[in-house]
């Protein structure tokens, strides 16, 4: 079976050529936006051709943040490594979620850098959530990514969104895809693509979530 492309949609085809039905993004750039917009409207449309690809979209002011969608999933069967959590439960923490799926090759050659941000800031007031919304079909089993966070080693909540409902709500498109959200719940900042330790973009996700970090809770 082929590798997944970096920064697939789910109406994408597998193969050396990656096509879709909306825009299809490459190239090593960012934007800054000053709210968020949906991804497909804020990134440039070109047709990928090279392996890893990172874009951003940072939120400029808190102001401008739009709140985050509460979790879709509420069951002890679809969450891993951790009770049922909400969103509303977390206030007052900076919470990382991170959009995969455990046969997307971009998502597994970014988790030395989650594991890296995990123990950076494991006595701080962050929290990662990692979403795994499945592409292929064995990666709707639940038992399959169990065993998928098992074999990565995954310590970290796991919200399975089998359904789609998170993705939806957060009107993604990507994997992976990663969502800041602030102490007060808002959507401080989002990026999209693979992150690695010492990356220059890397770096830049990582500042947005000192920031937050740092910010007032009150």
């Amino acid at each position: 079976m082929a590798a997944k492309h970096n920064l697939r949609g789910p109406d994408a085809h597998y193969g050396g050529t990656l096509s879709r039905s909306g825009p299809a993004i490459c190239g090593l750039e960012y934007r800054i936006s000053s709210r968020r917009q949906p991804l497909s409207a804020s990134l440039p449309m070109k047709i990928p051709v090279l392996g890893v690809l990172t874009a951003f979209m940072l939120a400029a002011t808190a102001q401008a943040a739009p709140q985050a969608p509460e979790f879709t999933h509420s069951s002890q069967t679809e969450w891993l490594n951790s009770k049922p959590l909400r969103l509303d439960q977390l206030r007052g923490k900076v919470v990382l979620v991170e959009f995969w799926a455990f046969e997307c090759i971009n998502c597994r050659n970014t988790q030395p850098w989650l594991h890296a941000i995990q123990q950076r800031y494991a006595d701080k007031d962050l929290v990662i959530i990692s979403v795994h919304t499945p592409e292929l079909p064995e990666e709707r089993s639940i038992a399959n990514v169990r065993a998928a966070v098992a074999e990565q080693k995954i310590t970290n909540p796991v919200m399975v969104d089998g359904d789609y409902s998170y993705w939806k709500a957060l009107d993604n498109e990507y994997w992976p895809a990663f969502y800041v959200i602030d102490k007060h719940g808002r959507i401080a900042a989002t990026a999209i693509g693979e992150m690695h330790v010492g990356q220059a973009r890397a770096a830049e996700l990582q500042q947005a979530i000192e920031k937050e970090l740092a910010a007032d809770a009150s």
